[in-house]
């Protein structure tokens, strides 16, 4: 608003884990939408645990966790 500049706050790394094995990470700018959506295929079964950890622009970490059902 009136002329000011915001501060650029976007993801900038992420990781996914499955039972705490590295399966793959992720890197974004600020080209990313505010609400991304990520789609990807895995091997698991039931009872595997999925964890994602996302670090943004002012090196907050955000983690979620699931368990396979």
């Amino acid at each position: 608003e009136q002329g000011n500049l915001v501060p650029a706050h976007f993801l900038k790394t992420g990781i996914v884990q499955l039972n705490g094995a590295h399966l793959f990470d992720l890197q974004f700018g600020p080209s990313v939408s505010k609400d991304p959506f990520l789609q990807f295929r895995f091997n698991g079964k039931k009872g595997d645990v999925l964890n994602v950890t996302f670090t943004d622009s002012k090196n907050v970490r955000f983690s979620s966790e699931i368990v396979v059902l």
